[in-house]
């Protein structure tokens, strides 16, 4: 695997993981999800300590926030306020971090991930609460250089890098409609095609398609003739789908836990054990945990040790229900195949791009 670009690499923090600092900053990076458990405002009359502010704490105070909970060593903190409307909240600190020249990691309409040079912060909100997560960043963090702006897409529908990246690779096709259901076809079809594109010289990691001529149908919905037989059959031979069922239903709507199934092992590049609706509650503290299919249960934990590299942060963002039966859309199934790999390293459409001659 290769080493992640500079951007990528502040989730590794020179260094840190598996050590008391990473686990931090990862706890940092991934907070607990607003209202996961009680939080009692501190009675100022019978208690003896008050809820204060953090002394090194690098952000502002949204200014009508109430500090209901705050706690913080020298380097890092996680805060919780009340606030009257959560998004208005996160709409002063993406001005903050665009202001400062913070780089951006990740936001959602419920979520904010920057980062300068000193910390790297973490904000999210609800309607009316808002957390803030921040760790101080140890060793020299190079910032990538400003991206020149980005050039117009080639279609009205190509609205994310994401997408832009694989159709320039010609792994998705160019006529995208990314609000659409994809069905179980053609994200194997996109699943394979990617795969073997980023991966293109090692073949050891590549998936080989069927050969029609060669084998006999394993499901009876995917016969030889049909146009998608080659890799359907293909990732079943290596070991990602179901070969004891009897169809494979390729026409069916992708779900968020069946995408999250077949390629976290491309992730890996190894089977994935078996895992307990405990074990992933306590991972990801989704409040439908127990509504995850047994067979997606390893792969749903093992995506989640990938932090904000996981498929279910980048293409769901921060959630605390995971939905497991939803639909994905092709936009969010483009944004899982963006990127193959774990919270250390892997590759990207990106770089395969920028390796281009």
């Amino acid at each position: 695997m290769v080493k992640l670009t500079p951007l990528i690499l502040v989730f590794l923090l020179v260094g840190c993981a598996n050590t008391p600092i990473g686990e931090s900053i990862s706890n940092a990076i991934a907070p607990k999800p607003i209202g996961s458990e009680a939080v009692k405002p501190i009675d100022t009359v019978s208690s003896e300590k008050s809820v204060m502010l953090p002394q090194n704490l690098p952000l502002p105070v949204y200014q009508t926030a109430q500090l209901i909970e705050s706690q913080s060593t020298d380097r890092e903190g996680r805060l919780i306020f009340t606030v009257a409307n959560g998004a208005e909240a996160l709409k002063f600190y993406q001005s903050f971090f665009t202001q400062q020249e913070w780089q951006n990691l990740s936001q959602s309409d419920r979520q904010l991930i920057s980062f300068n040079r000193q910390y790297l912060a973490t904000v999210a909100v609800t309607n009316t609460e808002l957390s803030i997560n921040y760790v101080q960043l140890q060793g020299t963090i190079v910032l990538p250089a400003a991206a020149p702006p980005a050039a117009k897409p080639d279609h009205a529908n190509n609205t994310n890098q994401f997408v832009n990246d694989l159709q320039k690779l010609g792994v998705i096709p160019p006529e995208f409609n990314p609000n659409a259901t994809i069905s179980r076809r053609d994200y194997v079809r996109w699943l394979v095609t990617t795969n073997n594109r980023l991966f293109a010289d090692r073949p050891a990691q590549q998936i080989r398609p069927a050969l029609p001529d060669r084998e006999l149908p394993i499901f009876k919905d995917v016969p030889q003739s049909d146009p998608d037989f080659g890799v359907i059959q293909g990732l079943a031979n290596a070991g990602i789908l179901d070969r004891n069922v009897k169809e494979f239903q390729p026409d069916r709507a992708l779900t968020r836990e069946v995408m999250v199934q077949w390629k976290v092992p491309l992730d890996l590049r190894k089977a994935i054990p078996p895992a307990s609706t405990n074990a992933v509650q306590a991972a990801w503290n989704f409040q439908d945990s127990e509504r995850i299919s047994p067979a997606a249960l390893g792969a749903v934990l093992q995506d989640s040790r990938s932090g904000e590299l996981s498929n279910i942060r980048r293409s769901f963002g921060f959630t605390t229900l995971f939905q497991p039966q939803k639909h994905v859309s092709r936009l969010e199934a483009a944004t899982a195949l963006w990127y193959f790999g774990d919270g250390t390293t892997g590759i990207s459409a990106k770089e395969v791009l920028a390796a281009l001659p």
